[in-house]
């Protein structure tokens, strides 16, 4: 018989004791060293090349072009003037999962699972990323992007620019900055419901650190409503551009309001105005709004007897693959026609305000239609 020892040391040790069962008490023992180097264990990543030291960890990273670190695990961005995630495709973003937080952010195209929170599309492109904080999920937990796997320019400026979903009963979305290897802290927040919309966001981080780390951290709130997603991030070198407001100017008129956003602003107009200022008159003195968002809601449009089908009342993608919208235009909820079987070619589907006596005049007929 033969039998295999391994004895612990710096070195392998393989003992092979072996018994003559022919001869009582006969045994030869010898013993084989063998050296383990720790390129052995591939440590260098990246397309990295290891090579033996006598230093502590006991080899070096040769890196390739564009890599740094013990280990070849950091992107070099030190000379990067733009970073830009549109989260279409996943591990192509400066922002990554970490590990020590206590759940992920999710990649996502359509609404998300929960009803009354998250948005229903993308804000471009159709994808984006979002914290789901349904069961098992709590209060207080968090979801964490970093910069943690990309080398930063040292004392420099950063303009983080973003878009934002926080609709329901969200919790707290924070963006911490810091040094590599200590504490960060928040340079920017925000909490609770900002209304079923993307919304733009900017946030300057100022040249403070050598070696700087950039977080979003997501803080679960009360509800399982409460999911918080981002999209179109972009992260530049240099300070955030600087000038008067948009608003500024007081571009909406007729008493309607100015918001800014990533275009540069834009107007909440008053009952009888609408246009991109403000300025385009409802000449008849009435306005009619249909939403869809809720059954039975009033609309002046509403389905006629003497078509062949009716319209439907529907939210997310239609049932028919390669057709029909994903999401709404605004809010949750849309009309469509489906014209699956038993529909055939020249049916019609009529909605009509037939049943609405509209004063004499000229009106203005706008709608999202795909």
């Amino acid at each position: 018989m033969v039998t295999f020892v391994v004895r612990p040391s710096k070195f392998i040790q393989i003992v092979i004791i072996q018994k003559n069962l022919h001869s009582i008490s006969k045994r030869v023992q010898a013993e084989t060293n063998f050296e383990v180097s720790p390129c052995d264990y591939s440590p260098c990543q990246n397309g990295g090349s290891c090579s033996k030291t006598t230093t502590a960890i006991g080899y070096t990273c040769s890196c390739l072009g564009g890599f740094v670190g013990q280990n070849c695990n950091q992107v070099d961005g030190r000379t990067v003037s733009k970073f830009t995630c549109d989260f279409e495709t996943e591990n192509n973003c400066v922002f990554e999962n970490v590990d020590d937080d206590d759940f992920q952010w999710t990649y996502r195209s359509g609404p998300t699972p929960s009803s009354g929170t998250g948005p229903s599309s993308a804000y471009e492109g159709t994808k984006y990323v979002y914290t789901e904080v349904s069961s098992p999920r709590g209060q207080g937990d968090t979801a964490v992007l970093s910069t943690v796997n990309t080398l930063l320019a040292g004392t420099s400026s950063y303009c983080l620019q973003f878009y934002l979903h926080m609709y329901g009963n969200p919790g707290t979305m924070e963006v911490k900055f810091g040094n590599r290897d200590s504490s960060s802290s928040s340079v920017w927040s925000e909490s609770n419901d900002q209304g079923n919309q993307w919304v733009f966001h900017q946030v300057e981080l100022p040249p403070s650190f050598t070696d700087p780390v950039i977080f979003f951290e997501a803080i679960r709130g009360s509800s399982y409503r409460g999911d918080i997603a981002l999209d179109s991030l972009k992260l530049s070198l240099g300070q955030c551009a600087s000038g008067p407001s948009a608003c500024s100017a007081n571009p909406c008129n007729n008493g309607g309001s100015c918001s800014e956003d990533a275009a540069g602003y834009y107007c909440n107009c008053m009952t009888g105005w609408s246009g991109d200022n403000c300025d385009v008159q409802d000449v008849s003195g009435n306005s009619y709004s249909c939403g869809f968002e809720t059954v039975g809601a009033t609309c002046i449009f509403k389905d006629t007897t003497n078509d062949e089908f009716d319209w439907t009342r529907r939210t997310k993608s239609t049932p028919s693959s390669y057709t029909g919208p994903s999401s709404a235009a605004t809010g949750d909820y849309y009309m469509y026609i489906e014209t699956s079987s038993p529909r055939v070619n020249g049916d019609t589907a009529v909605l009509s305000t037939q049943d609405t006596n509209l004063p004499a005049g000229s009106w203005c007929l706008t709608s999202s239609i795909i």
